[in-house]
């Protein structure tokens, strides 16, 4: 991203100086200049393994790290990003010895010039701004108009004026579009959605800090207030993916499977569908529509509570994030992923009720092992799927812990994100 978007005149002021870390020399030579820096995987995800540090008046340097925690027990729910404490080494050598382990793990490194970012109370000055396109194909800016301006222009005027207010309002907002326009331009093709994260240093300048093509859409409202624009945003993109696919109905169905009844004693029917919806985010992988079929679960008025994607059998090739050099073939298998439930539905059986149904499924067409990309609203451990038999799963064969484009999933032009299985039923 860092590449792409400097090579815009107007865009590369609002880039930390960024480098990428290919000696210790490099490191020396920004600390230099700025006395913090961070050390940031090229291909990282959920912020595991960036490495701060910073040069202390005394000639010290203060370091601490983010890292990712896989259970024992193997459960996503204690699969989680934690920031270390901080540690103190005699010179910058001593840092890049200790922390030998997480670089390695990460692939290749940028070092970037630390921000000082602004704060309200406790809370840093970093907003995310999530661009989606729906139905008609227009970019639209989800989320800002409808209560995050709101809730940031009531910050800005307590940092840094009330006659600053506007300014920095229209600013930000038309500096994020520009960001995510750029990177389009560069792909050569029109993304379904991407979050751009800015921040404010303490003098009011903005900062690129990241862009995110898998943002998570529940998490990006929730923390604002605003839980229903997460349904808005999901039907954007299922509006969007219609449109590339050349299907005129979000969802055009193919069969009924029967009824379930849920938890809050609701009866809902069961159907299998074709499903345009992009799961991939970025316009070429919609390439799969034509081989995704969903399980979908809806209410009496005929509204979608929830559903899961098949997608059929391609090659994939699976490499463990615990060992690098364990490599998997590239036999074609069936993956169940895309677990999505409406916000207000969730708790009510609905994951687990797709989950059977598509294991069920699966064994109709004879398939007996599968992948499964688990997604942030379902946990496959809660739902108890690789913990029963009931559903006819015999074994859980192999965990891939969440991990980046060197240790994922492929196949297709998919790349899977979160915790991955391989089952067998």
């Amino acid at each position: 991203q860092w590449d792409i978007i400097s090579q815009n005149d107007k865009l590369r002021p609002y880039i930390p100086e960024t480098r990428r870390f290919t000696d210790i020399s490099v490191a020396a030579d920004i600390l230099q200049k700025y006395r913090v820096i961070y050390l940031k995987p090229r291909w990282g995800q959920r912020f595991a393994g960036i490495i701060r540090i910073q040069q202390t008046t005394d000639g010290k340097y203060l370091y601490n790290f983010t890292q990712e925690y896989i259970s024992d027990e193997g459960y996503p729910e204690n699969d989680w990003v934690s920031k270390s404490g901080d540690f103190i080494a005699q010179s910058l050598e001593d840092v890049m010895q200790k922390t030998t382990k997480i670089r390695q793990t990460q692939g290749d490194y940028l070092v970037q010039q630390g921000i000082n970012i602004a704060k309200y109370g406790d809370e840093d000055f970093e907003m995310r701004f999530l661009f989606q396109r729906g139905g008609d194909g227009k970019l639209i800016n989800i989320g800002w108009e409808e209560g995050q301006k709101k809730y940031w222009e009531t910050r800005f005027e307590n940092r840094f004026g009330k006659r600053n207010v506007p300014i920095l309002s229209t600013n930000l907002e038309s500096l994020a579009r520009a960001i995510a326009l750029q990177i389009q331009s560069k792909y050569g093709t029109d993304f379904g959605q991407m979050t751009v994260q800015l921040a404010l240093d303490t003098e009011g300048k903005a900062w690129l800090l990241e862009t995110n093509p898998q943002p998570g859409i529940t998490n990006q409202f929730d923390a604002y207030g605003l839980p229903k624009l997460s349904i808005r945003a999901s039907n954007h993109l299922l509006g969007y993916g219609t449109q590339l696919s050349g299907y005129r109905e979000n969802l055009m169905p193919l069969q009924r499977l029967g009824t379930t009844t849920l938890k809050d004693g609701q009866t809902a029917e069961i159907t299998e569908e074709i499903n345009p919806l992009v799961l991939y985010k970025f316009a070429q992988s919609a390439l799969i529509a034509d081989r995704t079929r969903y399980i979908t679960i809806r209410d009496g008025n005929n509204q979608i509570l929830g559903c899961i994607a098949l997608i059929r059998p391609y090659s994939q090739w699976l490499r463990s994030t615990d060992n690098p050099n364990e490599w998997f073939d590239a036999k074609p298998r069936w993956e169940i992923g895309g677990v999505l439930v409406a916000p207000n539905m969730r708790g009510k059986g609905i994951a687990r009720k797709l989950f059977e149904t598509a294991i069920q499924q699966l064994k109709k067409s004879g398939a007996n092992e599968a992948i499964v990309n688990v997604t942030g609203t379902f946990d496959i451990n809660k739902a108890g799927i690789v913990r029963t038999d009931s559903i006819g799963i015999e074994k859980l064969v192999k965990r891939f812990p969440h991990s980046d484009y060197g240790n994922s999933v492929f196949g297709y032009g998919a790349l899977s994100f979160g915790p991955t299985y391989l089952i067998s039923f």
